[in-house]
C-alpha cells in the first residue's frame, strides 16, 4: 500500500506568470508551431509540454518552472473539456475522455503542490490565468466575449484549487482522526468518484476493510453524491470555500485537523456502518 507521504521541499523563487510567458513565445518549438500554421493556443501548449520535459532535477522530478510549463500547456484543453463537461447532452462514455483530461491535470497539480509546500492557491491561480488571458484574448471579438471567457476560467480553475485544496487537507484531517489512509489510487478509480481509501477495520488484515472516499467541499454536495449514488461514499471535507480564500497555503495547520478530526470520524463511521464493504478487499 502506498501511504499518504508529504514532501518538504521548498523554494525561494519560483518563474513570474510574465516569465512563464515569455519563456514559452521564445521557446524553438513555439516558432516552429506558428511556421506550421498551427493555432496560437496550440503552439503555445506544445511549447509548453516540450519545456517542461526539460525541466527536471538530477533525481528525475520537476522543477518548479517544469510543473508550471506542464500545467499551463494543458490549462486550455482543460477549459475546453470543463465547457463540454457543462453540456446537459452529452452520454456518460462521451465524457470519460474530457474527465481523464481533467484528472491528469489534477495529478500534475498536486504534485506540484506536494513538493513545493509553500506554493499559495493564489499564486498557484496567477500562474495559470494570466497566460491563459495572454494567449486566448487574441480571438475574443468583443469585450463581452472577454468578459465571458475571463469568467469561465477563473471560475473553473478556482473550482479546480478548492478541490485540490479540499482533498490534500481532507487527508489530513481524516489522519488526525487516527485512520490509515491509502492515496494511491488509479484513474479508472478517479473516474467512478474514488478520491482515496480509507483502512475501517485494520483488524481484518491489509487487504479487507478499506472504504473508498470522495472528498466534496460541502456537506449538502455529499449527501447529494450519497442519496444519489448509494454505493459511492462521499464526505466533506469539513472545510468552506471561504477558508479557502483565506488559505496561504494548500495545507492548514497540524492544530486545526486535530480539532475537524472528531466530526470526519462520525462520518466517516456513519458510511461505513450503513455500507457492505467490511469484506470486500481493496
Amino acid at each position: 500500500m502506498k501511504q499518504m507521504t508529504i514532501t518538504q521541499t521548498k523554494q525561494k523563487s519560483r518563474p513570474s506568470p510574465r516569465e512563464i510567458i515569455a519563456d514559452i513565445r521564445d521557446s524553438d518549438d513555439f516558432r516552429e508551431a506558428m511556421q506550421d500554421g498551427k493555432p496560437l493556443s496550440h503552439a503555445f501548449s506544445v511549447a509548453a509540454e516540450a519545456l517542461a520535459e526539460l525541466e527536471t532535477t538530477e533525481s528525475g522530478r520537476r522543477t518548479p518552472e517544469g510543473h508550471a510549463y506542464a500545467l499551463v500547456g494543458q490549462i486550455f484543453d482543460v477549459a475546453s473539456s470543463a465547457q463540454v463537461l457543462r453540456s446537459k447532452h452529452l452520454t456518460p462514455e462521451a465524457k470519460i475522455p474530457h474527465k481523464r483530461r481533467l484528472i491528469r491535470f489534477n495529478h500534475e497539480l498536486r504534485a506540484m503542490v506536494d513538493a513545493y509546500q509553500d506554493l499559495s492557491p493564489q499564486e498557484v491561480h496567477r500562474m495559470l490565468i494570466e497566460p491563459y488571458i495572454a494567449i486566448a484574448r487574441s480571438g475574443w471579438s468583443s469585450d463581452e466575449q472577454a468578459r465571458q471567457e475571463v469568467g469561465a476560467i477563473t471560475e473553473e480553475v478556482d473550482t479546480i484549487m478548492f478541490g485540490m485544496w479540499g482533498e490534500i487537507n481532507g487527508e489530513m484531517i481524516v489522519g488526525a482522526a487516527g485512520y490509515e489512509i491509502d492515496t494511491d489510487v488509479t484513474e479508472d478509480d478517479e473516474l467512478k468518484g474514488i478520491d482515496d481509501w480509507v483502512h475501517m477495520q485494520p483488524d481484518l488484515g491489509d487487504n479487507y476493510g478499506w472504504m473508498p472516499i470522495d472528498f466534496k467541499g460541502s456537506a449538502e454536495k455529499a449527501r447529494q453524491v450519497n442519496n444519489l449514488h448509494p454505493n459511492n461514499r462521499a464526505v466533506w471535507s469539513q472545510l468552506s470555500h471561504a477558508e479557502f480564500k483565506r488559505a496561504r497555503t494548500f495545507r492548514i495547520p497540524p492544530q486545526l485537523a486535530q480539532a475537524k478530526s472528531g466530526a470526519m470520524r462520525r462520518q466517516l463511521e456513519e458510511l461505513y456502518t450503513n455500507g457492505t464493504l467490511a469484506n470486500t478487499p481493496l
